[in-house]
């Protein structure tokens, strides 16, 4: 994938593959693509600290820290972008 998709662009892609089940996303911003996952009851992971207090305040639940997710994921995609 190129460097413009995000872990929520990817995840919203994903939900249009009905044979493709989607187990929880973690992200930084809690904009648009994010808000779109979280109303589909995907479980949603803070990145970051940053991230975490985003979502939080934008009325978003969080399932957990990255670290969390990587303890209970079989396989996890990475969508980083380039940008720092």
């Amino acid at each position: 994938m190129g460097s413009k998709w995000d872990a929520s662009s990817t995840a919203a892609s994903v939900l249009f593959h009905p044979d493709k089940p989607l187990a929880s996303v973690a992200d930084i911003p809690a904009d648009w693509r994010v808000e779109q996952v979280a109303r589909r009851g995907t479980p949603l992971f803070a990145a970051n600290g940053k991230g975490r207090e985003a979502m939080e305040t934008a009325g978003l639940a969080v399932a957990g820290s990255l670290a969390d997710l990587f303890r209970t994921a079989d396989a996890i995609v990475d969508c980083i972008s380039g940008r720092r």
